[in-house]
């Protein structure tokens, strides 16, 4: 055991293939349950990895996710394994039809899961590639949910699957910290943009002292650009760019705090 979190992918398109390949290039456990039928394009993009022994494909419209409170980890997930799925982690059980399938720190969900996040006080999330709109959760860089405590959320194309994959991987592993002072809970300002910082909650800096300071010169990177209100969706290129200016600052934010390992905790959190 790493002692770092394990994290359960639901849903399997070639975004969520490339978030997995780089949580697992990151040095995280990973499942990956996927309702059938599934893509032979998004097995062999795992099996191109060594990664296809960490899917478990399900029984259509089994999959199901709970948690003790709809807030915070840890998740459990639910489903029926079918009979020709892919061997599973040794640590996810093989249990019989509506039993749990495992128990999970983190989870990662995309276009096609979503729904299956347990209802939270927040209200709805804005789905991907969504503007921002007034009562609507708009998730940090469209990946971090407010609403749930290390819950994550994947789509884009495959580049920008790898890539938010990676920045997932960085944060729960202590390498990358939130930026503070972001707008927060889901009414928040949309002229401040969308995907980082509109309506997405209050960082964990803003309680760990890591992050930039309001009146410091604003925030580095893609929350920067946020910040003020120039929208952060401007094709999968510029995102890209977006994306790494951002790891470089939060790598610098967690390197000035000592690089803490996250906790659930210290997480978006919507406004009161």
């Amino acid at each position: 055991m790493t002692g770092l979190p394990r994290i359960a992918v639901l849903g399997l398109d070639a975004a969520t293939a490339a978030a997995a390949v780089a949580l697992v290039d990151g040095g995280l456990e990973i499942a990956v349950f996927a309702p059938e039928p599934i893509s032979p394009d998004d097995v062999a993009a795992l099996a191109a990895y060594g990664c296809a022994d960490r899917l478990v494909a399900l029984v259509p419209a089994t999959l199901r996710l709970s948690a003790a409170t709809p807030t915070a980890p840890p998740f459990e997930i639910h489903g029926t394994p079918a009979d020709h799925e892919p061997s599973a982690p040794a640590e996810v059980t093989r249990p019989d039809a509506g039993a749990p399938l495992g128990t999970f720190d983190a989870v990662v969900l995309n276009d096609h899961t979503g729904h299956l996040l347990p209802t939270a006080p927040a209200g709805p999330a804005a789905p991907s590639g969504a503007s921002s709109q007034p009562g609507v959760v708009q998730r940090f860089g469209d990946v971090f949910d407010p609403r749930a405590a290390w819950v994550f959320h994947i789509g884009g194309p495959v580049e920008l699957g790898a890539a938010r994959g990676r920045w997932i991987g960085e944060y729960l592993r202590g390498r990358y910290a939130l930026p503070a002072n972001l707008p927060a809970g889901p009414d928040a300002d949309p002229g401040h943009g969308h995907g980082l910082g509109a309506g997405s909650g209050v960082g964990a800096g803003a309680r760990s002292g890591v992050g930039a300071r309001p009146g410091a010169g604003g925030l580095p990177g893609m929350a920067a650009t946020a910040m003020r209100g120039r929208p952060w969706r401007r094709g999968a290129r510029s995102t890209l760019a977006d994306l790494d200016r951002e790891l470089q600052a939060g790598h610098a934010r967690a390197a000035t705090a000592g690089y803490p390992l996250p906790t659930p905790s210290a997480w978006l959190t919507p406004s009161q």
